[in-house]
């Protein structure tokens, strides 16, 4: 066991410690109170009520592709176990500290934590990445993942220091302390971790083995476009591939208007996407912030109704073959009103031993700082600063 000293603090207030009272527009250094209580973060035993059989395993987990691997049972153990019995005025161990204006990066990591089928095709294609000399991506994450589990701060520091210097050596964008935006960091991480998969798939060829990039595997998804001409009805085709899928706050439908000329003689033509693949993860990009005339940013803060649950209908999607149902898991919400500004915070659910998603539990994490919550609160709370939705197949 390792102690160490927090603050007291309430967990059983209905005021969410990130609503109104929290809209800095900077990120700001807290203060903690000088009265603590001395409070233990526990370790699974190997005799912990925590096991769990394969079959169990493989019953609980939700289906998401058919080849999907489940956690080994001492991964799961280990991954569940702990989660399961740190008591809730330890939660802060879930935590990642705030490096000075990173709160994007620990908001966006926190997420990308909560999504099992993610982070498991991670371990399960370590065989292939362990030794490539690129991989430093993947292997923070996952050191990152074990960091969640620790009361270590310093520790906590130098690998998120370590992560966040990886992405700059891809992006350089994102190789000074400033604010940053969540959306465009979440998609640069993810593009590098694909644009690696030509020298992954060769090695793995050379070791025997197969790879399957975690992201192309589970978050990619493919949009068909499709301009038919509005005088003679001739089409055309357009594929585009994306990992987040970004949506304007005032819908306007996916039917639009293109001049284009066509061979009939007709400039006119409309336009309509649907989805071509469906992903595993669906990641939604509310468009927050737009240019305004004098190309200042603006902040959108439209009331938007969160839903749990996400029907694609069979009529959006290319094939027309049957609908796609999701259920969301984490949301990233910008509190404050400027693009460059602002704190960036994680709501994820909280996967219990038996990955019950019906008990309602969520955690929110406020950079190193968590508290509990439900997933109806958080839909309620982020109406107005939602910014990522994260929704599992």
């Amino acid at each position: 066991d390792k102690t160490r000293e927090v603050p007291k603090r309430d967990f059983g207030r209905k005021t969410h410690p990130s609503g109104s009272s929290r809209e800095a527009e900077n990120d700001t250094e807290r203060v903690s109170s000088d009265e603590s209580v001395e409070v233990k973060c526990p370790v699974p035993s190997p005799t912990s009520g925590t096991d769990v059989s394969l079959t169990e395993v493989n019953e609980i987990q939700p289906q998401v592709s058919p080849e999907f691997k489940i956690f080994t049972p001492d991964n799961l153990n280990l991954y569940l176990g702990i989660r399961e019995t740190v008591p809730n005025e330890d939660l802060d161990c879930f935590g990642l500290p705030n490096l000075g204006l990173t709160c994007y990066i620990n908001s966006i990591l926190q997420s990308l934590l909560t999504l099992t089928c993610f982070i498991q095709e991670l371990h399960n294609q370590l065989p292939v990445w362990s030794s490539h000399p690129q991989s430093k991506l993947f292997r923070a994450i996952l050191d990152i993942e074990v960091c969640c589990f620790s009361n270590m701060k310093e520790e906590k520091k130098a690998v998120l220091s370590f992560f966040k210097k990886t992405v700059a050596e891809f992006n350089s964008s994102f190789d000074d302390d400033g604010q940053k935006d969540a959306s465009e960091f979440l998609i640069s991480v993810l593009d590098i971790m694909r644009s690696l998969s030509q020298e992954m798939h060769l090695r793995a060829s050379n070791l025997g083995l197969t790879y399957k990039c975690p992201v192309a595997e589970h978050i990619a998804l493919q949009m068909m476009s499709t301009r038919t001409c509005m005088g003679c009805g001739d089409q055309s085709h357009t594929v585009e591939d994306f990992v987040t899928l970004s949506l304007d706050l005032v819908p306007r439908g996916s039917e639009g208007h293109l001049e284009h000329m066509c061979h009939c003689g007709v400039k006119d033509s409309s336009v309509q996407s649907s989805f071509l693949t469906l992903p595993n993860v669906l990641i939604l990009h509310l468009k927050r912030f737009k240019f305004t005339r004098s190309n200042a940013v603006k902040k959108i803060k439209k009331h938007i109704i969160l839903s749990r649950e996400l029907v694609v209908r069979e009529e959006f999607t290319a094939t027309k073959n049957r609908a796609t149902y999701y259920f969301l898991v984490s949301i990233v919400s910008h509190i404050g009103s400027k693009a460059d500004s602002g704190h960036y915070i994680c709501d994820g659910i909280h996967r219990r031993q038996n990955m019950d998603i019906i008990d309602d539990s969520w955690l929110m994490y406020d950079d190193e700082h968590v508290s509990q919550t439900t997933g109806e609160e958080v839909c309620l709370w982020r109406e107005r600063n939602a910014f990522l939705l994260f929704y599992e197949k």
